[in-house]
């Protein structure tokens, strides 16, 4: 639903959504690819006027990498 941004003007806003985020290796990173038939492109699909997917998979990354990046990934 629009919302005006005052009651003096004709500008409206969208209401932010809600976000999904998805962390992970190269299976996350290549599943935003719909051709390869990945799950978050999926879900992506699922949720779409819903929610937003953010994909954030770096390839490569294990557990222990990806635990020094994820303070530069997360708010």
């Amino acid at each position: 639903m629009l919302k005006r941004m005052s009651p003096d003007t004709d500008a409206y806003v969208y209401p932010m959504y809600d976000v999904m985020l998805t962390i992970g290796d190269s299976i996350t990173q290549f599943g935003g690819d719909p051709q390869n038939g990945g799950y978050v492109a999926y879900l992506s699909k699922q949720y779409q006027r819903q929610m937003d997917v953010l994909n954030r998979g770096f390839s490569g990354y294990n557990t222990t990498g990806a635990r020094r990046i994820i303070h530069n990934i997360l708010p």
